[in-house]
């Protein structure tokens, strides 16, 4: 098992993920920092408001990023 980092990025400010989690490659990383922006976007949907600027980078123990979930493409906006 690897520690990922999933550092939010939201309305000009960002969120540390200082304890990361165990999964066993970036792909569940990947899926883990999905479920976390969609965790995310429906608190503030439930506070009246939604930001798709946002972003979820998952990084390394050493701090590299090794990808992103930006929250525009989680998400699939419809109606009028």
């Amino acid at each position: 098992m690897t520690r990922f980092y999933l550092h939010l990025h939201e309305q000009g400010k960002v969120v540390p993920d200082a304890e990361g989690l165990e999964r066993p490659d970036l792909a569940s990383a990947m899926r883990a920092a999905l479920d976390s922006a969609r965790d995310v976007m429906a608190a503030d949907v439930l506070c009246g408001r939604l930001d798709l600027s946002g972003r979820i980078e998952v990084a390394d123990r050493d701090g590299a990023i090794l990808d992103m979930v930006a929250f525009v493409d989680v998400v699939s906006v419809t109606g009028g």
